[in-house]
């Protein structure tokens, strides 16, 4: 399957989250409050893409 697939997912992902904090900046603090829930998100994603290629948690 290869990368590209992680590739188009990250820059889904990233288009994505510029389009909503775009929407969300009209406000500073609904600016910070998006920024921060996408931060965890993108962790979040990049938390489970390396447990998924690193083979965590395996089945014995």
């Amino acid at each position: 399957m290869g990368w590209n697939w992680a590739l188009m997912a990250g820059g889904g992902l990233i288009g994505a989250g510029a389009v909503y904090i775009a929407a969300r900046w009209r406000r500073p603090p609904q600016a910070y409050a998006a920024m921060l829930r996408l931060a965890v998100c993108y962790f979040d994603a990049g938390a489970l893409l390396a447990a998924q290629e690193t083979g965590i948690p395996r089945e014995t």
